[in-house]
C-alpha cells in the first residue's frame, strides 16, 4: 500500500490564509466571480471547523452536566469513601511460633 502525503491541520491553516488573501484581493479588485467562490470556500471549511469545535465540546459539557445533577452515583466507587471498621478483640489473632535454627 502506498503511503500518501496529505496536508493535515497545518495545510488546512496555510490553505485558509491563502484564500483569505485571495479573497481581500479579488474584493478590492472588484473580480466578483473569484470574490464569491473564494468566499463559499472560507464559509465551508471554516462551518466545517465550527462544527467539529462544537461537537467537541459537547462531548465534554453534557457528562459535566449530567455528572453534575446526579454526583452521588458515583460516590461508591471513590477509594477514600470506604469506612473503616474499628479492630476488636474478636478479629485479632494473637499466635505465637518457634524459628528452628
Amino acid at each position: 500500500m502506498k503511503y500518501r502525503k496529505t496536508f493535515s491541520i497545518s495545510g488546512t491553516v496555510f490553505t485558509l490564509i491563502l484564500v483569505y488573501f485571495i479573497y481581500l484581493v479579488a474584493r478590492d479588485k472588484g473580480w466578483k466571480a473569484l470574490s464569491f467562490l473564494t468566499g463559499a470556500y472560507l464559509f465551508i471549511v471554516l462551518g466545517f471547523f465550527a462544527l467539529a469545535v462544537l461537537i467537541i465540546l459537547l462531548l465534554i459539557i453534557i457528562p459535566l452536566f449530567i455528572l453534575r445533577k446526579q454526583p452521588s452515583v458515583f460516590k461508591k466507587f471513590r477509594a477514600g469513601n470506604r469506612k473503616k471498621k474499628p479492630k476488636t478483640d474478636d478479629e485479632v489473632i494473637d499466635v505465637d511460633f518457634k524459628v528452628k535454627e
